[in-house]
């Protein structure tokens, strides 16, 4: 019998019945004792008297003179007990407070938990997959019978796995919901699946998902839970799926590679596809189980295709970025998304060859992958919506409370380093664990200065919040005696952010931390005394830098200015004769000290574009201030724009970038130009006519 459909209003009625009985047996009680009379004599309530001798209009009692006509007052008959009816509810009464005693909450739980493991296997595993009543009950069985917590598994070999597979089959996810969303209650239970259990799983997962075309994946749901259950015998579960796939034709589709369902990209930046295989998830290695499924996918074309009548666009391959461990490109593919606003199909065009064939010494090409044995050609196809550029508008915090929790937590800054190495300041802004003295985590972006003597030099940054932090704020300078006082100023730069990576800025997005603070040390071994101050809010006021000609100013005219940086900046780096890039690659950098300074003395506001032959090869870029930053503004470049390039650089200003500065007014350059990179030469300075307002 399923004793799950027994409703719960029914158990908690259950612990009521003694108390009812109860008062029914009161009841009866009462009706023995005092419920019938017997003879007609009339009596005086008050005193007893007989009456039968006086007169019947006599309205006082001769004895004690009591009221006769008072309704009552004259009762006729005498009391009689009804022993049988008295027996009867003295023993229901009996009975009423033995189940009042014996029906406690705790006995009924456990009454109800002894009938639901006499449930077949099945029919608990289905109340568990619908989160029907009394499915909790039903998991602890299962957890009981299956040997959770250390006990031994009661379910004979084949039963659990049967019963998994009649509940699966039966669960109607249209009315009950899907079954993914309640089958990780039940991990713990499929741990217990023994050898000969898992052997039969994968091969039953393997024809479901050949005779469905892969659209029933309910049991490779279960073998996954399983194989994330860490059970000995669950273990090698992926491994035997994947096996009985590459089998067949059929099942060699299901472990080529497929992009997410859905994509999101800004437009003219960059967008990361991660490929992954229905077993992806089955291997805690992630990225590295996509390698040993499908081998490797080498992007032929990519071809975006508008919703509408629009032409198809071919987005461009781009390098990873730097420090992108092998199994990561096995797994994922980058592209220039060159297109407007909207949404589409994203059509990907490949080869994918087998893990085995690939060399990891060896450059893997098209050409070389078509020729590989098992290499198999791939199409794979996802929807991307396209947006346009976001706009980095920041809130500035200027709460007392948080700024007071920020000073705080500066008045614990320390340095840190050896006897050989930099001092770097430290300070925990807002401490992992959440609350800094009550206050929510706001963002933040410091410029790090330290000032000795009255000369103010530049340490480094801060950057962080409450889900990306950094704690270390740049190294000492050597100029400065830290056995002296300093200061260390920390000064908002919220300019850093605005040009984070995409991705990176919607972290960091949102409230930012708005005032300096003044970190004033005794010396780099005492703690120090900090005060801050409150800095102008809004808008900055702009100050375009625009004359291209006109009278010689300091160090001449804008044009002027910009030949003579133009000049100072490394030629473009390619390859292996390139030792600072070693791969294909373009550094706008700085030949000496000069240089760099020459630069902050001209910031940018606007769009950076790299362009070869008119289109765009790199994601544009946000830049505001130096177009150096801080030293390097580094593109990988794409591998088949051959040996000697030659590659554009265009400044687009564009005040509407504008970031809130400490010093409330924001100067710019307002004069669009191009940096032309030809060979192993410095760049050539075109500047180009101001756009019309």
């Amino acid at each position: 019998m399923n004793y799950l459909v027994i409703p719960d209003s029914f158990w908690s009625a259950l612990g009521y019945i003694g108390t009812v009985l109860l008062l029914v047996a009161g009841a009866i009680i009462a009706q023995a004792i005092w419920g019938g009379r017997r003879s007609w004599m009339p009596t005086c309530r008050k005193c007893g008297y007989d009456l039968r001798g006086v007169a019947a209009d006599t309205s006082t009692c001769p004895e004690c003179g009591a009221d006769l006509s008072r309704p009552g007052a004259v009762p006729t008959g005498r009391v009689r007990v009804r022993p049988v009816l008295l027996g009867f509810g003295v023993m229901l009464g009996v009975l009423a407070g033995f189940l009042v005693w014996y029906l406690q909450p705790e006995r009924i739980e456990a009454m109800r938990a002894r009938l639901i493991a006499s449930t077949p296997l099945d029919l608990l595993i289905e109340s568990v997959l619908g989160g029907g009543s009394g499915d909790e009950l039903a998991l602890k069985s299962l957890d009981a019978r299956s040997g959770f917590g250390g006990r031994t598994r009661t379910i004979p070999s084949g039963e659990l796995l049967d019963g998994f597979v009649a509940a699966i089959a039966r669960h109607d996810e249209s009315k009950r919901g899907p079954i993914g969303a309640r089958l990780p209650k039940l991990q713990m239970v499929a741990s217990a699946l023994d050898r000969d259990e898992c052997t039969r799983l994968a091969q039953l997962v393997v024809d479901q998902l050949v005779a469905s075309d892969g659209a029933d994946r309910r049991l490779l749901g279960l073998a996954l839970l399983a194989q994330q259950s860490g059970g000995s015998a669950t273990s090698g579960l992926r491994s035997a799926i994947r096996e009985r796939l590459k089998q067949s034709d059929d099942g060699r589709r299901f472990l080529l590679p497929a992009p997410p369902a859905a994509a999101v990209a800004a437009s003219r930046r960059a967008l990361e596809l991660e490929f992954s295989t229905m077993l992806s998830d089955m291997d805690a290695a992630g990225r590295s189980a996509v390698l040993d499924d499908s081998g490797r996918f080498v992007l032929e074309r990519a071809e975006y295709l508008p919703s509408g009548t629009g032409a198809a666009i071919e987005f461009r391959s781009l390098p990873l970025p730097d420090g992108s461990a092998s199994d990561e490109v096995e797994s994922r593919v980058r592209l220039l998304v060159d297109a407007p606003a909207g949404k589409g199909r994203l059509v990907l065009t490949g080869v994918v060859v087998p893990s085995g064939a690939i060399r990891m010494d060896v450059p893997l090409t098209l050409q070389s992958a078509r020729d590989l044995p098992g290499a198999i050609p791939h199409t794979m196809e996802t929807v991307l919506e396209v947006q346009a550029p976001r706009i980095f508008k920041p809130q500035l915090v200027t709460d007392e409370a948080v700024l007071d929790a920020v000073a705080l937590s500066c008045g614990n800054a320390t340095f840190g380093g050896g006897a050989s190495e930099s001092l770097r300041l430290q300070v925990d802004i807002f401490p992992r664990n959440g609350q800094s003295a009550g206050v929510r985590p706001r963002n933040y972006s410091f410029d790090v200065l330290i000032v000795q003597d009255g000369s103010t030099r530049r340490m480094g940054s801060l950057m962080g919040g409450a889900r990306s932090r950094s704690i270390a704020g740049g190294s000492m300078p050597k100029a400065v005696d830290t056995t002296r006082p300093f200061e260390i100023v920390l000064r908002p730069d919220l300019a850093r952010v605005a040009m984070l990576d995409e991705n990176d800025a919607r972290m960091m997005s949102g409230e930012f931390v708005w005032a300096e603070f003044r970190l004033k040390f005794p010396s780099s071994i005492l703690p120090p005394k900090v005060e801050w101050a409150a800095l102008p809010t809004g808008r900055p006021t702009l100050e375009p830098i625009e004359e291209a000609t006109g009278e010689i100013a300091e160090g001449g005219t804008l044009e002027q200015r910009l030949q003579r940086l133009a000049a100072m900046l490394v030629p473009l780096r390619l390859g292996d004769g390139a030792p600072a890039s070693p791969e294909p690659g373009l550094a706008i950098a700085a030949t000496d000290a000069e240089a760099a300074t020459l630069a902050r003395s001209l910031p940018l506001c606007g769009i950076l574009e790299v362009l070869s032959d008119g289109a765009l090869i790199a994601p544009e870029r946000v830049v505001i201030g130096s177009m150096l930053d801080d030293g390097s503004s580094s593109y990988r470049l794409p591998s088949d724009l051959g040996h000697a390039p030659t590659i554009v650089v265009r400044y687009t200003p564009d005040p509407d970038l504008a970031m809130p500065t400490a010093e409330g007014t924001m100067r710019f350059v307002a004069l669009p130009f191009e940096l032309v990179y030809e060979g192993g030469k410095a760049p050539e300075l075109r500047v180009l006519p101001k756009p019309a307002p």
